[in-house]
């Protein structure tokens, strides 16, 4: 994700942008991606990049189970953008 942000978005290190992007995740009972949230960002760039990324991988995770049950969950990440 790192590289795909500095490809897309030479600007960002020009201008000397970095820091902690936090987002959520929800996964559905089938391990597929139902919404990405943004929580806290250094950069419109970034949280359009995020989206995008876990949009063309919607089967990212296998399903969470509880007691044997798949369930639905939401699951928060960071992503750190350096330089």
């Amino acid at each position: 994700l790192q590289n795909r942000v500095m490809k897309e978005y030479p600007e960002l290190e020009n201008k000397g942008i970095q820091g902690n992007t936090y987002y959520s995740l929800v996964f559905e009972m089938d391990g597929s991606i139902s919404e990405v949230i943004i929580l806290r960002s250094v950069a419109e760039q970034i949280n359009v990049e995020i989206e995008q990324y876990f949009k063309e991988y919607p089967q990212w995770s296998a399903p969470l189970n509880k007691s044997g049950k798949p369930v639905r969950y939401r699951k928060n990440m960071v992503f750190r953008y350096r330089i």
